[in-house]
């Protein structure tokens, strides 16, 4: 058993920083296992796809099947599940909405289309991105008020990521149409919709669903064209930012960019291959702070299942419910890294045994899922909820919210900086509330009771703290001949590229992302419009050095409250100060940190607020 382990470490360290190439072949197959801490090996060389107690079942590619064989393990070859049957495929977009078939790519498009076609008011219809082979990664958000962005939770379901898996396919169509055709009329649904945020992306691995031709998913893979398993290619709270080895491939990168434009509350994508509730952590033994919440959620997911199906459906593992990790590790998936970066509450919802059922059964699964698929979107509306401000302007925050003596791994979650809303899904009971925003005195909230199903509203303001001007007041002036006022506070106290997140005087947050160079600021996310860069030569009242200052515009307003003065309420600006040469300025307490005889930003990095005071607004131009 101990050789057996360390062949399957060697293997895996064979595996690292391998880039995807072209392969030829899908396998899919079986082998017998004699302790399940082989597993945790194994998932870095071929992709897990079930485990039925000693009996592992698992997908490889060329290059990764070529590893498997090198551990010595005894395997059965299985038919391919996307080539088991002759799928019943529409004929025309119409026959589509019988759906007892499966969509051919076009009708795919043509059905998204026209749902926001024939419901515009009520949906919007995205592209986030590409595949390898250029098919479209679509998303329809439904919301009463479809083109704002307002108090509301954030909920997205996905499927198919792995492209031989269509049940949830045709679910997510189904339920599109349901929500969209049942508005106005159905009151749970309409409730819904009007108090939500519903993203829906059916297809989220189309090159793989459609490896056979557009015309039909007959010869579907798990991968992506490049032969990736696209639940396998995230950045992992375990084993990093590449925990497959490989590049991360389009179709990842796009859901990532979506992920991260969203606060979504909670979300499940869909697979097949079994009939399980699966909830975090899938990389890590050791269980989620909400594992109470998450046991709960996904007991009543599936007891609601067992209320309208057939006495043999989601059955597997504890009764239709597993905690990943106690299941079969999984690295790379997308579940761990909604619930870890994106501080979301992420599922791995499988939903048929069998991976292509017939077509004709789809309508058997529609009845099984629907009261669990509108209920799992419901918990959003529950825990608590509520939005940070400013006390000092009113303005929404961008606040940490931490429930204390519990929160770890990084299940903390964050308000809107757009709205500042946010929403905490916890257990029933009393708990403890911390709220902190860069530039604000932390407020803490005792005896916060949440009972179950039920929604607590929590709205804090949050005071500002007292400037910080230990460095002065100091003069510049910029594009256009302005002179203003500066109040500067130290953003960094370690120096470093970053990325950083940038917060005005008042705490306001005006971007994301941001990396830093000796050469200034090279790129990141700025929360508002009107983005400029220039140079300023400044000179330091504190310390007497002279400085570079490297800035771009977050705000350009005019004079937007109408008071004949450009002050903090029409227009910010955010300087990045690279301090070059000469003594750092001593109140910063930092110096030549790294010994480079230089002050750079190796040694000090400050974020100034610029005030306007005077004159008309700068013109975008400036």
């Amino acid at each position: 058993m101990f050789k057996r382990l360390i062949l399957l470490a060697f293997v895996a360290l064979l595996s690292l920083a391998v880039a995807p190439t072209a392969e030829a072949s899908q396998y899919y197959f079986k082998f017998n296992i004699q302790s399940p801490k082989e597993l945790d090996e194994l998932t870095k060389i071929v992709s897990i796809d079930n485990v039925k107690d000693d009996t592992v079942y698992a997908y490889a590619n060329d290059r990764e099947f070529a590893k498997f064989k090198a551990t010595g393990y005894s395997y059965t070859i299985l038919p391919n599940p996307g080539d088991l049957i002759v799928p019943d495929m529409a004929r025309s977009l119409s026959e589509t909405k019988a759906w007892d078939v499966y969509p051919t790519y076009q009708q795919y498009l043509d059905m998204m289309n026209q749902f926001e076609y024939n419901h515009g008011s009520i949906c919007k219809l995205i592209n986030i991105g590409s595949t390898v082979e250029g098919r479209q990664l679509l998303v329809l958000k439904i919301s009463d008020n479809v083109n704002s962005d307002e108090d509301e939770p954030e909920a997205f379901y996905s499927s198919t990521m792995h492209g031989d898996e269509v049940t949830g396919y045709v679910m997510m169509l189904r339920l599109i149409d349901s929500l969209l055709t049942s508005y106005g009329t159905d009151t749970r649904i309409t409730n819904l919709i009007n108090n939500t945020e519903i993203y829906i992306n059916p297809l989220a691995n189309p090159d793989g669903t459609y490896r056979g031709g557009d015309g039909s998913v007959s010869g579907a893979i798990r991968y992506n064209a490049n032969w990736v398993d696209p639940n396998r290619n995230f950045p992992d709270p375990a084993d990093g930012n590449h925990p497959d080895g490989l590049t991360w491939q389009p179709e990842t990168i796009a859901m990532m960019d979506f992920m991260s434009a969203h606060h979504f509350v909670i979300s499940a994508n869909f697979h097949g291959g079994a009939e399980v509730f699966n909830y975090p952590w899938d990389t890590w033994s050791r269980l989620h702070p909400d594992d109470t919440w998450w046991q709960q959620t996904g007991r009543r997911f599936a007891d609601t299942v067992h209320a309208s199906a057939v006495s043999s459906y989601m059955t597997d593992l504890q009764d239709g419910i597993t905690n990943g990790y106690a299941w079969y590790r999984v690295t790379g998936g997308r579940q761990d890294y909604m619930t870890y970066f994106q501080h979301g509450r992420e599922a791995t919802i499988e939903i048929s045994g069998t991976k292509m059922p017939q077509a004709s059964t789809l309508p058997n699964y529609w009845t099984y899922l629907r009261k669990s698929l509108l209920n799992y979107l419901s918990e959003a509306l529950y825990g608590v909820r509520g939005v940070a401000t400013s006390a000092a302007t009113g303005l929404p925050l961008a606040a940490r919210v931490t429930v204390m003596s519990h929160d770890a791994d990084s299940s903390q979650v964050y308000s809107d900086p757009t709205v500042g809303d946010y929403h905490r899904l916890i257990a029933p009971g009393t708990w403890t509330l911390k709220f902190e925003a860069t530039g604000y005195v932390p407020q803490t909230i005792t005896g916060v009771s949440v009972a179950d199903f039920n929604t607590t509203i929590l709205n804090v303001q949050l005071q500002p703290e007292s400037p910080d001007t230990t460095l002065g007041i100091v003069t510049a002036t910029v594009p256009g001949g302005w002179v203003n006022k500066a109040y500067s506070q130290q953003m960094n106290a370690s120096g470093g590229t970053g990325p950083y997140s940038w917060s005005d005087l008042n705490g306001d947050l005006v971007g994301t992302g941001l990396t830093l160079s000796s050469g200034g600021l090279l790129s990141g996310t700025p929360a508002h419009t009107g983005q400029i860069d220039f140079t300023a030569n400044v000179q330091d009242e504190a310390g007497g050095s002279t400085s570079r200052a490297y800035s771009f515009k977050v705000y350009l307003n005019g004079d937007a409250d109408g008071s004949d003065t450009i002050d903090v309420s029409d227009a910010v600006y955010i300087i990045a100060y690279i301090f070059s040469g000469g003594p750092a300025p001593v109140p910063t307490g930092k110096g030549d940190t790294d010994c480079s005889n230089s002050i750079d930003i190796s040694d000090a990095v400050f974020l100034i607020s610029y005030i306007f005071s005077g004159g008309p607004a700068p013109c975008a131009a400036s």
